[in-house]
């Protein structure tokens, strides 16, 4: 069986496609995840191909298809995709809480952002595992995400872009530091290994 793709160029599209009204910034929004409705969506499995970077922040129950891993959100986990990324949603899915982040790489044209967002590996296919963020972490991350959506909610002048710039880029250091802490804090609890060595008495 051939596998349906489901092509979401634009940050426009994006909205046609959650049934939401128009954008107020054309390259980057936040959507609510919790308010989209799923009840026309295909029951079998679709794959999704975004022209754009997103961030999600969920926690759901049911399958997530990202490369060649399936992710579990159950305690709340940050996901990152680069444009043009293959992922997929179970029929099945149940959104409890969440938000997803999503830009066009337009919006880094010419910044010094878009010099380095190659850099960030959790935006690669090898990166098969999602960010696990305590709830002080989430909170700092909900605070830039704040910020964005309020920089390109109000009236747009000559400031805009470099502050919604300026607000992504302090939270794609946030999360390269918690992704580092995530794999670091793996890395030392192997290394920490306790070795019990028997004790053997001497004979009379």
């Amino acid at each position: 069986m051939q596998d349906k793709f489901v092509d979401i160029e634009s940050i426009s599209d994006l909205h046609d496609f959650y049934g939401w009204s128009k954008p107020k910034h054309p390259l980057i929004t936040v959507i609510d995840m919790t308010k989209v409705n799923r009840s026309g969506r295909s029951k079998d499995e679709v794959l999704y191909r975004l022209g754009f970077y997103s961030i999600f922040c969920k926690r759901f129950k049911g399958a997530f298809k990202y490369g060649k891993s399936t992710y579990d959100f159950n305690e709340g986990s940050l996901m990152f995709t680069a444009p043009n990324q293959v992922m997929a949603c179970g029929p099945d899915i149940q959104i409890e809480e969440g938000w997803g982040l999503f830009f066009h790489p337009d919006l880094l044209n010419s910044s010094e952002l878009g010099k380095k967002i190659s850099a960030y590996s959790f935006f690669h296919y090898d990166a098969n595992e999602a960010l696990h963020i305590s709830e002080d972490e989430k909170l700092i991350i909900k605070d830039c995400v704040e910020n964005i959506k309020r920089e390109y909610s109000q009236s747009l002048d000559q400031h805009t872009t470099g502050l919604i710039l300026s607000n992504l880029d302090l939270l794609l250091n946030y999360c390269n530091r918690f992704y580092d802490r995530q794999f670091f804090s793996r890395t030392k609890a192997s290394n920490d290994l306790v070795i019990f060595r028997p004790i053997t008495c001497p004979t009379s």
